[in-house]
């Protein structure tokens, strides 16, 4: 699906901005949940993490999304 550096890119940054957005929401529209932003960090820090992963081992990916996801 992502098979350029910029379409990697736009999505890393979606799921940062998603993280972000999650939660304000939940700081802002509900009444039982905290907004905190050490959770949109620690999303951060996991989109940066599968990033690396997905540049250090791309082959390591591609077979357990194999794997994972194969009809059977």
């Amino acid at each position: 699906i992502f098979d350029t550096p910029r379409a990697r890119r736009r999505a890393a940054l979606s799921l940062c901005l998603l993280g972000v957005v999650i939660e304000v929401m939940q700081g802002t529209l509900t009444s039982h949940r905290t907004m905190d932003w050490h959770d949109a960090i620690a999303d951060f820090a996991g989109v940066l993490f599968g990033w690396w992963l997905g540049q250090r081992f791309p082959a390591l990916l591609q077979r357990l999304d194999r794997r994972v996801f194969a009809r059977r």
